[in-house]
C-alpha cells in the first residue's frame, strides 16, 4: 500500500511563499516501489514532478480555498491520489495585528532564521494573533452577544500591534532555541516580558456590537482585566 501524507499550512496569505511537503509519504507491504511524486498546487494547473525533492514551494496569487492534489505512481504504473485544501487570504481578510516590518527593527538579521519553504514570518504573526484572541476569550472578554472575538471583529489593530509584535518575536525565538539558556532562549524570555508589559499597558479598543464601528468606548484594562466603559 501507498500512504500519502500532505503537509501544508492551513492558512496562507496571498503571494506569501509556502511549502507543500509530501516527503512523509511511504510504501508498506507488497508494492512495486514508488516511481514518482507529483503535486498539482491548485485545480487546473497540472501536475509538477517533485520526485527529487518531494516538496513544492509555491505562492498563490488569488484568495479562496485551493485544492492541492498529489499523485504517487508506483513502478508498475499504479497511481494513488490524495487531495488537501489550503485557504488563501488577502491581506485584509488575514487582518494580522503585526507584520515583518514591525519586528525587523528589533532584530536586523532576523530573516536569517526564516523557516525553510517560507520567505516571511507571517505564519508566526498569525500564530500570535490566534494566541491573542484565545487570551481575550480566556479572560472572558467577549462581544455583546457572548461570542468570542475573531480577527475580523478587530476594527483598530493599532492597539494590538505592540502586543502582537513582541509575542511574534517570542514565538520565533522559542522555535529556534534548542537549549535552555542559549542566546535564542534569552531573546525569547526578553520578548515574552515585553509582550506581557505591552498587554498590561494596552487598552484594547474592540467592537462589541460586531458592526465594524467603535460606536462607544469599551476599553479593556489588561493590567486589571476589567472592562471599562466610557
Amino acid at each position: 500500500m501507498i500512504f500519502i501524507k500532505i503537509l501544508t499550512e492551513k492558512v496562507v496569505q496571498e503571494n506569501d511563499k509556502t511549502r507543500i511537503d509530501v516527503s512523509s509519504t511511504f510504501a508498506s507491504g507488497v508494492t512495486s516501489g514508488i516511481l514518482s511524486y507529483e503535486i498539482e498546487p491548485y485545480t487546473g494547473h497540472g501536475y509538477i514532478d517533485v520526485t527529487s525533492d518531494k516538496y513544492l514551494d509555491w505562492a498563490y496569487s488569488a484568495s479562496g480555498d485551493q485544492i492541492i492534489s498529489v499523485k504517487i505512481t508506483e513502478v508498475d504504473l499504479t497511481e494513488h491520489d490524495l487531495t488537501s485544501t489550503l485557504t488563501i487570504k488577502t491581506i485584509a481578510e488575514d487582518n494580522l495585528f503585526s507584520e515583518d516590518t514591525d519586528i525587523s527593527p528589533y532584530e536586523p538579521n532576523l530573516h536569517n532564521w526564516v523557516q525553510e519553504g517560507r520567505n516571511s514570518f507571517l505564519d508566526k504573526h498569525r500564530t500570535a494573533q490566534i494566541d491573542i484572541l484565545n487570551d481575550l476569550d480566556a479572560a472572558r472578554i467577549w462581544k455583546n452577544d457572548g461570542t468570542r472575538y475573531e480577527a475580523s471583529d478587530i476594527v483598530d489593530i493599532q492597539e494590538f500591534k505592540e502586543w502582537s509584535k513582541f509575542l511574534t518575536l517570542k514565538i520565533i525565538f522559542e522555535g529556534i532555541s534548542n537549549d535552555i539558556g542559549d542566546v535564542f532562549s534569552v531573546k525569547a524570555t526578553k520578548y515574552d516580558t515585553l509582550a506581557v508589559n505591552a498587554k498590561k499597558r494596552a487598552t484594547l479598543r474592540l467592537d462589541p456590537n460586531a458592526d465594524g464601528v467603535n460606536t462607544i468606548s469599551e476599553n479593556v484594562d489588561n493590567f486589571t482585566g476589567e472592562l471599562v466603559r466610557g
